[in-house]
């Protein structure tokens, strides 16, 4: 599954574990699905959930930071500093984002709650990948919530729930996220079964969500 990790897997499995943890993208399902009613234990996110106060007020146990994030915003910052607990996630790779002094400040200043990691994925974006972390440390349950993809006619999907684009900030072809996300899906639910973790996809059924089918199919 992982490339590699290191880090605190000791916290980040502490604040997992045996819990029902919800991952939740920045796909419309978030925006769109009542994601705060369901039981869950544990929130687990991404990049720009500190752009989303609705988010941040439900303070997630995890993040895993991208590299088009800002990480000398000071949403971020003061939510990091008053969360001690909050492991922080990055998937390392070439590129000029890990060589800036911001950073090398940042990882030297939360240096003690860190996680790298890297997972050979698609097109399925940085909370689908953070469900295999999530998994490796054995919650009792899975919820997913705004892992979504788009429609064929994106440009008329409801937008981002962390920022205010509709669809997808990136344009790759229809085809290749449906068959990212169908991969990704598969694989998900199928670990799930092997783990005997249930797995519950809170989107599904919208008409972006493009692993709706394999979630009817397995839940």
């Amino acid at each position: 599954m992982f490339n590699f990790i290191k880090g605190n897997t000791n916290l980040l499995h502490d604040n997992i574990s045996n819990k029902t943890v919800l991952v939740l993208g920045s796909g419309p399902s978030a925006r769109e699905v009542d994601w705060q009613s369901y039981n869950w234990d544990v929130l687990v996110t991404t990049s720009f959930f500190y752009l989303n106060e609705t988010v941040t007020s439900k303070k997630p146990i995890h993040i895993t930071l991208s590299d088009i994030v800002d990480l000398n915003d000071i949403r971020l910052n003061n939510y990091l500093d008053n969360n001690p607990n909050v492991t922080i996630g990055f998937e390392p790779k070439p590129h000029p984002f890990y060589e800036t002094k911001s950073f090398i400040n940042f990882i030297e200043k939360y240096n003690s709650r860190l996680v790298f990691y890297n997972i050979q994925g698609g097109k399925e974006g940085v909370a689908g990948r953070v469900c295999w972390l999530v998994l490796s440390c054995k919650p009792s349950k899975l919820l997913i919530c705004g892992i979504d993809g788009v429609s064929e006619d994106r440009n008329n999907d409801p937008q981002n729930y962390f920022r205010n684009h509709n669809g997808t900030a990136d344009l790759y072809p229809y085809d290749d996220y449906y068959n990212s996300f169908q991969i990704f899906g598969e694989k998900l639910y199928q670990l799930g079964l092997e783990m005997n973790i249930p797995i519950n996809n809170l989107g599904k059924n919208k008409s972006y969500n493009m692993i709706t089918n394999l979630s009817n199919r397995y839940e």
